[in-house]
């Protein structure tokens, strides 16, 4: 039979299209986030191409397409760090080629180590002597294991894009705490380090040949490498659109392999055949996986589904079907997908780093409490909830105790809501007690005022509580805090009946009024303390002034 030269072609068309459907690169293409991984991708290639070119170009030409290297490099470099490594992957390749005059490739070398120079400069002057934040261990894993284990593991999730590519059954937005954890010999990470074995194995078996595979397969291994966890720790631990452009190459390798050796008729057909058929299949996988990332809830459902330990994907179903549904009417499912993000987190090392998941659980058994308040046959479902909500902000305020990178603002919003919660549980002073603290934080926060007038309120003293409101209208000029007072007015705390009056401005306060003017007084003290201790003594100075001798 009659034997075909190298298929080149072939090989190409057949690359192109595996890496055109691949489900892999979903996420990379679908996700607004990936489009880093587009541009970057778009350069490293348009580099290599233009290389390519460089080589067989003069005059003009030539310069023309070196300028096309330099700005090919500097735009993969800027769009992402692995643009980086486009001057290795052109030495890469020039070692399997065999030029004529090796003299003509270095120009090329030269242009991309400029453009990657010109943007390491512009990154230094960018972020200068900038602190490097350590990525939270529930990101990655890596970042927090100690020498060896954190490398093996690296080899895991390595072998897991492995598995992906070959077998894109089950595929996840997110990989974090606890789907992912540290290698310890288990029969899954043994299986992982074994695909990894293989790569490398057969990438040495290519050098060794001087075969094209070996330039693509170290291709797909050098533009993993910076988002691997192997030389360094990354700001996730796992993540698919990160193997968007090593896919490309390793697919390369692999039809290179079949269609870069002489082949009859038969063979061809046999190839192309089965060729089709896998793009076909990853074709509809594609599709399916596509339908995932329609919406917020159609995505985190199924990232549930792909990883049921992910702490994140739990969280980020419950907050998805929070925003999507105005009503609350999913406030049960909402709370029970929170419960489990919540739950994986106990045994964090370090749960200090993780502590907000806990405060928004606590969000919304408030607003579920809120709702069975509002109904007589669920009035113990809500004081459950508030209950639930209390122990879950104390328990967020002690991690908060422990983070240095917590703010007074961070203390006195968890306060703010534990004083609302306490409210409905308690019936001493526990809820005043701690919105106090609340305010003493944030002086100047309207809902703090608020906050502890509801508290005060709820204890039985409503005088202190208008009081609180007026101070905090003093110091912020919030009218919704005048309104709730004078509301407090017209519910019985005016007995005389003449603390409202109305007039051109509407309803006002009738400061001739005596317990209008007792709570005014004591408004108008606390608002001036507030502002002398905030180094502001004019302020306090004009406050005092506004009663016009009126308190004694």
């Amino acid at each position: 039979a009659r034997v075909e030269p190298p298929a080149s072609p072939k090989a190409a068309a057949v690359a192109a299209a595996l890496w055109a459907v691949h489900p892999l690169g979903t996420e990379a293409v679908a996700n607004v986030a990936g489009r880093a991984d587009l541009l970057m991708t778009a350069g490293v290639l348009g580099a290599i191409n233009a290389h390519l070119l460089v080589a067989s170009s003069d005059g003009r030409a030539r310069l023309a397409w070196l300028m096309v290297v330099g700005a090919a490099t500097l735009l993969a470099a800027s769009a992402k760090e692995t643009g980086v490594t486009v001057v290795a992957l052109l030495v890469l390749i020039d070692l399997v080629r065999e030029p004529d005059d090796r003299t003509r490739h270095w120009p090329s070398w030269l242009a991309a180590g400029l453009a990657t120079a010109l943007y390491l400069a512009a990154r230094a002057a960018a972020i200068g002597d900038a602190p490097v934040t350590p990525f939270p261990f529930v990101d990655n894993p890596i970042a927090g294991a100690e020498g060896l284990q954190g490398r093996l593991t690296a080899m895991v999730v390595a072998g897991r894009y492995l598995r992906l590519a070959l077998w894109p059954a089950t595929l996840s937005a997110d990989y974090s705490f606890a789907q992912l954890p540290l290698a310890s010999g288990t029969p899954s990470d043994w299986l992982h380090g074994a695909l990894v074995a293989v790569f490398l194995a057969v990438t040495v078996w290519a050098g060794l040949r001087r075969h094209v595979a070996f330039a693509l397969l170290g291709a797909s291994l050098l533009t993993f490498l910076p988002a691997s966890n192997l030389l360094f720790a990354t700001g996730t631990v796992m993540g698919e659109r990160l193997a968007y452009l090593p896919l490309a190459f390793a697919l390369a390798a692999v039809a290179a392999t079949v269609f870069a050796r002489p082949l009859t008729p038969a063979q061809t057909r046999t190839a192309l055949g089965a060729a089709a058929v896998v793009v076909a299949a990853f074709a509809i996988r594609t599709v399916v996986r596509n339908a995932d990332w329609r919406d917020e809830v159609s995505l985190w459902t199924a990232t549930v589904r792909a990883a049921p330990l992910s702490f994140k994907s739990h969280g980020n179903l419950a907050e998805a079907l929070y925003r999507a549904d105005p009503t609350r009417a999913n406030i049960d499912r909402v709370i029970d997908e929170k419960t489990v993000s919540v739950s994986l987190l106990a045994g964090l090392p370090r749960p200090e780093e993780t502590s907000k998941p806990y405060m928004e659980l606590a969000t919304y058994h408030l607003e579920r409490g809120d709702l069975r308040d509002r109904q007589a046959d669920a009035r113990e479902g809500a004081r459950a909830d508030y209950q639930r909500a209390a122990d879950l902000l104390r328990t967020y305020l002690q991690l908060l105790d422990r983070s240095s990178a917590t703010t007074d603002a961070d203390r006195a919003r968890a306060q703010l809501m534990l004083a609302t919660a306490e409210g409905h549980v308690t019936t001493g002073g526990a809820a005043v007690d701690t919105a106090r603290a609340a305010l003493a934080r944030q002086p100047f926060e309207p809902m703090a005022y608020r906050t502890m007038a509801s508290a005060l309120f709820a204890a039985g003293n409503a005088g202190e509580a208008a009081a609180s409101l007026l101070t905090g209208f003093m110091l912020t000029g919030d009218q919704e805090l005048r309104g709730v007072a004078i509301d407090l007015y017209r519910r019985g705390l005016d007995p005389e009946g003449c603390a409202l009056r109305s007039g051109p401005a509407g309803i006002t306060l009738n400061v001739d009024c005596a317990v209008v003017r007792q709570h005014l007084c004591a408004a108008t003290a606390g608002a001036a303390a507030v502002q002398r201790a905030a180094g502001r003594p004019e302020m306090a100075a004009q406050i005092e002034q506004s009663m016009n001798g009126r308190c004694g």
